[in-house]
């Protein structure tokens, strides 16, 4: 049986600055999530940097009901 995975737009960009935050990129970081940020129609952006906190928060807040926070914190 072939398996299929399915990822909502908003995660593969939180997938992506967490990729990016952990290559020193922040500012490339805070481009996906301001892209995640942008597309909720939120005012307020990230200017320059953002850490993982940050970046956690907002799958918080973006994929609510979706996941268990606890298994993505602690992977």
């Amino acid at each position: 049986m072939e398996q299929r995975y399915l990822y909502r737009l908003a995660e593969a960009y939180l997938l992506r600055a967490e990729a990016k935050f952990y290559q020193d990129n922040e500012s490339g970081a805070a481009a996906d999530v301001n892209e995640v940020r942008k597309r909720a129609k939120c005012t307020e952006l990230y200017s320059g940097s953002v850490t993982i906190g940050d970046i956690m928060d907002e799958r918080a807040r973006e994929l609510y009901w979706e996941e268990w926070r606890n298994v993505e914190l602690t992977r």
